[in-house]
């Protein structure tokens, strides 16, 4: 049955919040199970990491989808091409100097927290790179949308648990993000 109380509709509903990839797994503790790493049970970040994160919303128009996970087969070894989708609603010579163009260069992960409340990472396992970027000044208020892409040998990526313990986790990264 559809929620007629919090319907989900395209737009800024999911929440995500981006780190660079090194500075993620350099500071970074990740609990998984032994039967099955792409469950994350727990997650420890250090402050400096937290201060790193970079605020955004996922996109859920065309041409951007949000995420999109489509299974690849190359060399007879299956991954999934993980694809994530940002909008980032800030315009100024910081979100160009600060944002768009390290996304750009760099590699990332990004942990995003969905309508239903799960949390899932994306590049964890496969590196998030930019593969398009733009900015329309008539278009999505003038606001930077980027896609990034990542190969991973896991469809999904979760953390898993009680959904108010992932949701805390999240919140608190989220908070922390915000106020850089």
């Amino acid at each position: 049955m559809p929620d007629c109380i919090d319907p989900k509709v395209a737009g800024f509903e999911p929440q995500a919040i981006v780190y660079s990839y090194e500075d993620f797994m350099r500071d970074a503790s990740l609990t998984t199970t032994n039967k099955h790493p792409e469950q994350i049970t727990d997650v420890t970040i250090g402050q400096d990491v937290e201060d790193l994160g970079v605020q955004c919303s996922i996109y859920g128009e065309n041409p951007y989808n949000g995420t999109n996970i489509a299974l690849t087969r190359e060399d007879g070894v299956e991954k999934y091409i993980h694809q994530v989708a940002l909008r980032i609603a800030e315009r100024s010579a910081y979100s160009g100097e600060e944002i768009v163009e390290p996304l750009a260069r760099g590699r990332h992960i990004v942990v995003l927290k969905t309508n239903d409340g799960k949390v899932f990472v994306h590049g964890l396992y496969g590196v998030l790179k930019a593969t398009e970027q733009t900015q329309n000044e008539y278009e999505n208020n003038g606001d930077w949308m980027v896609t990034m892409q990542s190969k991973e040998p896991y469809a999904v990526v979760e953390i898993v648990g009680d959904t108010a313990d992932a949701q805390a986790i999240f919140t608190r990264l989220w908070n922390k993000a915000k106020e850089e």
